[in-house]
């Protein structure tokens, strides 16, 4: 189809329509409705997770910001039924591997992480104008992991659940 872009992973796919995206899981297909009543809903979790995120100085200099951010990551995880989840730690900074099935190694793994480069307090104040979220790691990486979060939320009450994970650290190194 025109305008169409897709990337297949085993049995999943992932289509692009236009500015609508489409998951496709072997022969049904899970379509991310953008009816407005579901739009505010989901844009409203969004904004509500990334900005939680801002809030933590989640910086190199930080640890304890950084672990903490982790804590927040963990605990939402932790509240999706059925999801598998895998601690580590690396240099004493946390690291989680979600998935939608018993494996460490789905088929298609998202990366993300919660560290960010110091910044002046104030820029750890999320706000939220025209339509934008404004703080720092709003965009690298912490409305990435927002989206994340929300998509295994969402993904884990398909049946059956596509071979999808995440894995979540305090660093990208």
């Amino acid at each position: 189809m025109k305008g169409e872009r897709s990337v297949q992973s085993g049995r999943t796919r992932f289509i692009l329509k236009g500015f609508h995206p489409y998951l496709v899981l072997g022969s049904g297909e899970y379509v991310v409705d953008h009816e407005r009543r579901l739009d505010d809903e989901l844009a409203d979790d969004l904004v509500r997770i990334t900005c939680d995120l801002i809030r933590f100085a989640s910086d190199a200099s930080q640890p304890r910001q950084m672990v903490a951010a982790m804590e927040y990551v963990a605990h939402y995880l932790s509240r999706v039924p059925g999801l598998y989840l895998f601690h580590s730690k690396s240099n004493e900074k946390p690291a989680i591997v979600a998935t939608l099935r018993q494996t460490r190694t789905p088929a298609l793994m998202l990366n993300g992480h919660v560290d960010v480069i110091a910044a002046r307090p104030e820029l750890f104040t999320p706000r939220v104008q025209d339509g934008r979220i404004y703080g720092r790691g709003s965009q690298d990486m912490k409305g990435s992991v927002a989206v994340m979060l929300r998509l295994l939320s969402d993904l884990a009450r398909l049946d059956p659940r596509p071979d999808i994970g995440c894995s979540l650290s305090a660093t990208k190194r």
